[in-house]
């Protein structure tokens, strides 16, 4: 059982070894939940504003930061990323009127993922996307491995 105090809130959260609600997502579905939920956490942290919104086109500038050195999902596989993660309630999307092009779309990231994903800060979260890294190779530095 989960107390959030400052949103007047309690969640039942599953027992993942006992418990077959969890959802499983693709590799290209997880980069995105990880940088969604690194873009939230930003602006909450800051205490800016309550609502978080976000355009593709600044999803995938993020994506590109945090994952460098891994094969990021393009802008044409991200929509069909946020179809699955709206199902889950996790983020709403808004097409803008006059919208020309996909990365124009806003998405509204939802308080329900950094519930859903409990990272307690910033270092959890990088020890999740260090599992997705590349294995850096010893030969790559110039070392010979006798």
């Amino acid at each position: 059982m989960i107390v959030d105090e400052e949103r007047s809130l309690l969640q039942a959260r599953p027992r993942t070894e006992s418990c077959l609600l969890l959802g499983r997502f693709d590799k290209d579905e997880t980069l995105v939940l990880l940088a969604l939920w690194r873009l939230y956490d930003d602006e909450i942290s800051t205490g800016s504003q309550e609502a978080v919104i976000v355009t593709v086109d600044q999803l995938w500038a993020a994506l590109k930061v945090y994952f460098d050195k891994i094969s990021t999902p393009e802008k044409s596989q991200i929509e069909a990323c946020l179809a699955r993660i709206r199902r889950h309630r996790l983020i709403r999307t808004l097409r803008p009127e006059g919208m020309t092009q996909a990365g124009e779309m806003q998405i509204e990231i939802l308080p329900s993922l950094a519930r859903v994903i409990p990272f307690d800060d910033i270092a959890a979260w990088q020890q999740r996307v260090e599992q997705y890294q590349p294995v850096k190779d010893s030969t790559e530095d110039g070392e010979v491995v006798a």
